[in-house]
């Protein structure tokens, strides 16, 4: 950082301090994504229909790919203080928790409710991304601003902060609270917690000073033959490497609810918390694996891992009524997931450092990333005329050919800058 007095925090502290903001406001994603999770479980064993459950995930999942104006606010404008960014990160928070506490207030009928409302439904989740979708671009530009020398960690941090709120804290104290009183009590505890953890930017950010721009650092270094058209060629291939497992979350709660006939407590209480407990492994292995290797080399060894596994699901269909298999396939598919999102963080991380605009950069990463929760889930019921095996089948056949689209990024490697 510069323009910091002498009196302020050591690097190291100040860096400890911004990875932890970042972390935590990856806990708030994830929390966020557990009460999608829940409530698309929650309508499915209601009956509601696949469109109506598949439209309103992809609506929610519209403020994710339309960040653009504040990336380029962030890139073109001068630096945010540290201060300012914690108090909007704060305030952004604090909104956050306001609407999951009025998605819960939208569920009425106490154990076996319902929404009162399926547009009012709609609308509360659409407001709740729109803040975490605000907050998201800006705790991506303070990574990049003072984390450029901590991305295998920072990456680590954003990975695991997503698996602990939308894997371990979702079913196994969300869910649980659901099947036991119901969606609108299960729906108030994250509204508490996310509260609560908006104090921490404000906590751990009053720090006096401006970050140095991460576009500065990034305009001094050199351009590499063929950047540009590897820069290019990485939303593109974002998109090819999230799009299966995103159809497979769009179409699981048809898959195991109406196809399968699993009840919801068994869902929250067994294949959730398995589900948790993987990516909270595969994301802490996954940061060594991306020093070692680098981030395109290991990411690419997660798709091929995770393509196979929806092989091998759809070459026994025969067993998939035995609870154990799904049990299986739920925790690797959350330790593989959860790893290729941490070498996808990291190439992110390492693509703006290559660009002139690098939040805007990492926006676009993260759009693309995003992309596909809005695609799949609309096009997941087309997808059902390929029968349950022929679609486990597709997705694996696509995510092994997305990996292989990392191969052009494989030398990208996590140096200091």
């Amino acid at each position: 950082m510069s323009d910091l007095p002498a009196r302020a925090l050591s690097p190291e502290h100040r860096g400890l301090r911004c990875v932890s903001v970042v972390g935590a406001a990856y806990l708030v994603q994830g929390l966020v994504g557990a009460v999608g999770v829940l409530i698309l479980g929650r309508l499915a064993q209601l009956g509601t229909p696949l469109e109506t459950q598949v439209g309103i995930l992809a609506s929610g999942a519209v403020p994710w790919v339309l960040k653009f104006g504040l990336a380029l606010v962030l890139d073109l404008g001068p630096s945010w203080p540290l201060r300012a960014r914690a108090l909007v990160l704060t305030a952004l928070q604090g909104c956050a928790a306001l609407c999951v506490w009025g998605l819960a207030q939208a569920w009425v009928g106490g154990l076996a409710g319902a929404p009162a409302s399926m547009a009012t439904l709609a609308a509360g989740w659409v407001a709740l991304n729109v803040c975490v979708a605000a907050q998201d671009v800006l705790v991506d530009a303070l990574a990049l601003d003072t984390l450029g020398d901590r991305r295998a960690a920072t990456a680590t941090a954003m990975g695991i902060g997503f698996a602990l709120g939308s894997g371990l804290l979702g079913p196994l104290v969300i869910g649980d609270r659901i099947v036991t009183d119901g969606m609108a009590a299960g729906l108030r505890l994250p509204a508490w917690w996310i509260g609560a953890l908006a104090v921490l930017p404000a906590a751990l950010l009053w720090i006096p000073g401006r970050p140095t721009k991460a576009r500065e650092r990034a305009r001094a270094r050199p351009a590499q033959p063929g950047e540009i058209s590897q820069l290019i060629w990485l939303p593109i291939v974002f998109v090819a490497l999230t799009f299966a497992a995103n159809t497979t979350s769009a179409i699981s709660y048809e898959f195991l609810f109406q196809h399968l006939g699993w009840d919801y407590p068994s869902y929250t209480r067994v294949l959730l918390p398995i589900g948790a407990c993987a990516g909270i492994v595969g994301a802490l292995a996954m940061g060594p694996a991306v020093a070692q290797f680098g981030p395109a080399r290991a990411a690419m060894g997660a798709s091929f891992a995770l393509g196979s596994i929806w092989l091998g699901f759809a070459s026994v269909a025969p067993w998939w009524s035995a609870q154990s298999l799904i049990a299986t396939l739920a925790g690797a598919e959350g330790l593989l997931q959860a790893a290729l999102l941490v070498g996808l963080h990291a190439l992110a991380l390492l693509a703006a450092a290559r660009s002139p605009m690098p939040t805007t950069m990492f926006v676009c990463a993260m759009a693309a990333l995003n992309l596909p929760r809005v695609l799949a889930p609309l096009l997941a019921p087309d997808a059902l005329a390929l029968g349950w095996i022929g679609l486990f089948v597709a997705c694996g056949l696509v995510q092994v050919l997305a990996g292989v689209g990392l191969w052009p990024l494989r030398r990208w490697a996590l140096e200091r800058s």
